[in-house]
């Protein structure tokens, strides 16, 4: 309670700012009321995507949710395996760039997403397996490649996930740095008193 109380009250005067876009002043604001609570980053949505803020060193950086329409097959899984047979996904792409110390406008989050659409177009609908480098299609192999291409078109990547499912994603940072999303459902019994109920959990 005390978490949520103290980011509302400093993150309130920002969020009623006529203006959807302010200014890294406005983020160093947040920094010493923020900071003490613990909370490492906070993000705020536009139309477009979103930046988000580191508070401890008061700078910001643009993200977004893409889609990728594609065909791959995985040939380096046992012969039974069902993901050996060619099958498509709508990928769902996350992008976020490098914390950068400028402010953030209507402009550079419409850059960004230009940018990040030339990036995806020639791998929208198409056979992933065909495309040079990704002759092994998995989301690692993909996050990488779409990393390593951002960097050559100057969208300075930070993060690049690539999600398969709504369960199961990929991100990868740079310098053979991944990380692996897995969502799990637990179905459990809650007993209070005499009385038992069913729970489901998320992890």
């Amino acid at each position: 309670d005390d978490l949520v109380t103290g980011v509302q009250t400093c993150a309130l005067p920002i969020c009623q700012f006529e203006s959807s876009y302010p200014e890294i002043p406005d983020a160093q604001t947040l920094r010493d009321e923020v900071a003490p609570l613990g909370v490492t980053r906070l993000e705020r949505q536009t139309n477009e995507g979103y930046w988000w803020w580191e508070p401890q060193r008061s700078m910001v950086g643009l993200g977004g949710w893409f889609s990728l329409s594609s065909a791959h097959f995985l040939p380096n899984v046992p012969e039974d395996h069902k993901c050996r047979r060619m099958h498509g996904h709508r990928f769902r792409i996350l992008v976020e760039t490098e914390l950068v110390d400028e402010p953030v406008s209507p402009s550079s989050l419409a850059r960004f997403h230009n940018q990040v659409r030339g990036l995806l177009n020639p791998f929208q609908r198409c056979l992933l397996n065909e495309v040079e480098g990704l002759s092994n299609p998995t989301a690692e192999n993909l996050a990488a490649l779409l990393f390593h291409r951002a960097r050559d078109m100057d969208i300075h990547p930070e993060a690049i996930g690539v999600w398969e499912t709504s369960y199961s994603g990929c991100a990868y940072r740079g310098d053979g740095q991944y990380q692996a999303y897995k969502d799990f459902e637990l179905e459990c019994a809650l007993q209070r008193d005499c009385d038992y109920e069913g729970r489901s959990l998320k992890l």
